[in-house]
């Protein structure tokens, strides 16, 4: 992020914040957009005590109603659950909504909130992650086909999580042989 990025974020912040401190009863205030507003809390000029966080997921079969069930089903697996691909049902859209979605995170908001040494590496992590979805995913196997140590896999995995653009599901409950270790699913 350059610096008038940072000053620009910053005077946004000092509006939202002197708006709630002045009129915090009156105003109900709605930001949707990415994660930066969550990432940045993490910082010194937070919100805390002035906002509420809440995690909006993609449409889900039981909100399509029961117009259709074969055809809606069919519908949300080709499509997705994101509003726009959704809604338009075109393949070719479809592709380019998440190679579009896919830059802006990696490229736009992951570059500019991390340091990242080779933007590209991560990118085609991110390319990579749909397809053992839901299947136990191996760092180690990811590692060896990007040819980088376990330490920055890990540590870019923790920063997609940061971003929502995946989330992981840890095996419930202790291994009872310390010889088994379950790895994590993960999601989109």
């Amino acid at each position: 992020m350059n610096l008038d990025e940072v000053h620009k974020y910053s005077r946004w912040r000092q509006v939202v914040k002197g708006l709630y401190d002045k009129h915090g009863g009156e105003l109900k205030i709605v930001m949707t957009g990415n994660a930066r507003l969550d990432y940045y809390g993490k910082g010194g000029d937070s919100l805390q005590g002035r906002y509420h966080f809440y995690r909006l997921v993609p449409l889900t079969f039981g909100e399509l109603g029961n117009s259709g069930f074969a055809a809606s089903l069919e519908v949300l697996m080709a499509f997705g659950g994101f509003s726009e691909p959704f809604s338009l049902k075109s393949e070719t859209q479809t592709r380019r909504w998440s190679r579009e979605y896919r830059s802006r995170v990696v490229a736009g908001d992951l570059a500019d909130l991390e340091n990242i040494k080779d933007v590209g590496v991560v990118e085609h992590l991110a390319l990579r992650l749909p397809d053992p979805v839901g299947s136990p995913l191996s760092l180690n196997a990811q590692r060896e086909d990007l040819q980088v140590s376990h330490q920055s896999v890990s540590r870019w995995m923790q920063m997609l999580e940061n971003l929502y653009m995946v989330f992981r599901i840890y095996p419930f409950g202790a291994p009872k042989l310390r010889a088994v270790k379950k790895e994590a699913k993960h999601y989109h």
